[in-house]
């Protein structure tokens, strides 16, 4: 696999550095690893098992992969959730911010005989793993005012920072989010602890660098490219020489994977195949 770089977002074993400012401290980091593929959902969709499950978690760090992607929603006691609600915002049929965890729980187990989990259960988890980070993917809510939302949203990002930094697991945390109000919320709550990336694609490279976003998380079905064609108004080389750091999802298909593996100029790929496209990456070294 060629290098990937992101002139952005620069990390070691011993620093961190975003936007400039360097952080040294004595928190846990994680093993380097030799690839930039995030298991979309631990890569649930390959092994089959429950998405958002540990036993998910458990086969993206089984993989090595860079990443584990989850989804996290906010309930009404101000846990955090680690889970996909439905197309109506539901999880187990109750809309997480108006439900307690303990009841949403109750209501059902999930297929493999897990309790849905908390953040924080997944952060334990992932932490004795040492090397795999979580992408916190923060989901929009679409089934109430656009307003109230977006709050909902919000403050999930920012339980979540809580949560984290409780954990001492800023170092092993990226966090994923859709909409400008949302993401400036996100950035503030994450303090420059870790990385922030914002998946809108209605803004220009131009717009990101004028308000000092530094990473673009976007779709390959909207952006860049997706099964033969190009898509969308830029390049990645757009986004990269304003300094903006680009990831894509979900890379997939088997041209798509021919088509990224051959990148040097991604910070990561997001895939439901994260052993196919592991396997895509070593045929390329």
């Amino acid at each position: 696999m060629p290098a990937i770089t992101a002139s952005a977002i620069q990390k070691d074993s011993s620093t961190v550095s975003f936007a400039g400012n360097l952080v040294i401290d004595s928190l846990p980091r994680p093993k380097k690893v030799n690839n930039h593929v995030v298991a979309h959902r631990g890569g649930s969709m390959e092994t089959g098992v429950p998405d958002n499950s540990l036993e998910a978690l458990n086969y993206a760090m089984g993989l090595k992969c860079y990443a584990s992607e989850c989804d996290i929603y906010i309930t009404k006691d101000n846990k955090v959730i680690v889970a996909h609600a439905d197309g109506n915002d539901k999880i187990n049929g109750l809309h997480p911010w108006e439900a307690t965890y303990e009841k949403i729980a109750s209501v059902a187990k999930l297929p493999n005989e897990e309790t849905i989990p908390t953040l924080e259960v997944y952060l334990d988890r992932l932490l004795q793993g040492g090397s795999t980070k979580l992408w916190l993917d923060v989901k929009s809510i679409s089934s109430i005012q656009r307003s109230e939302a977006d709050e909902l949203t919000s403050r999930c990002s920012e339980r979540a920072s809580e949560i984290v930094r409780q954990k001492k697991a800023n170092h092993f945390v990226e966090f994923i989010v859709a909409g400008k109000d949302i993401y400036d919320r996100t950035l503030k709550a994450a303090k420059g602890d870790w990385p922030c990336g914002l998946m809108d694609t209605g803004l220009s490279p131009e717009d990101f660098k004028n308000n000092g976003y530094k990473w673009a998380n976007f779709q390959d079905t909207k952006v860049f490219y997706h099964d033969g064609q190009l898509k969308g108004a830029y390049s990645i080389r757009d986004y990269t020489d304003a300094g903006i750091a680009v990831s894509v999802y979900h890379v997939d298909t088997e041209q798509d994977k021919a088509w990224y593996v051959k990148r040097n100029d991604v910070y990561a790929l997001t895939t439901n195949y994260p052993k196919a496209l592991l396997k895509a990456l070593a045929e390329e070294r």
